[in-house]
């Protein structure tokens, strides 16, 4: 991820943070990166498809599961 990428981020989160009244910017960020990092790391997995079985239901299982991982 890009310095460029990160104050994206960040902006659009202080922007809800303050639309919406609250202090919350820090948890948003931290919400959009580790989001933004599964589906880079579960692209990685998709890329595997490509070689057939059974990489491919690896690949596609390993993308999912990645992709349905969530901060609590």
């Amino acid at each position: 991820m890009t310095h460029k990428e990160l104050d994206d981020l960040w902006d659009i989160s202080v922007n809800i943070s303050i639309a919406a009244g609250d202090s919350l910017a820090r948890y948003r960020f931290a919400e959009s990166v580790a989001a933004a990092e599964r589906e880079a790391c579960a692209k990685v997995c998709d890329g595997y498809k490509e070689y057939g079985d059974p990489i491919t239901n690896w690949a596609v299982d390993c993308a999912a599961a990645i992709r349905a991982r969530e901060i609590k």
